[in-house]
């Protein structure tokens, strides 16, 4: 295993969305939580903890980082465009 992965393998998860008749597949893994990364993540959580998202967000992103996080929690919209999912984020 690459360091910063745990040493449990990768488990593939299979589930079916009776909606739409489709099978989805997720890939899990669990990753370390490096000291070196904290200050990052505090930027996306207020005084006490909670998700949100900074009103200087867009100083914060890079296209790169924006992509990764589309890949993360993004999901195409069928008329066009890409929505970012922050259900648990506040304002």
């Amino acid at each position: 295993m690459e360091e910063g992965i745990e040493s449990e393998e990768p488990r593939t998860y299979t589930r079916t969305d009776k909606r739409y008749n489709i099978t989805n597949k997720s890939l899990y893994f669990r990753t370390k939580s490096l000291e070196e990364l904290k200050p990052f993540a505090d930027r996306f959580l207020n005084s006490e903890g909670n998700k949100m998202i900074p009103s200087n967000i867009s100083e914060l992103l890079s296209p790169r980082s924006l992509a990764f996080w589309i890949m993360d929690d993004g999901q195409q919209v069928k008329k066009g465009g890409v929505t970012l999912c922050t259900d648990s984020f506040n304002s």
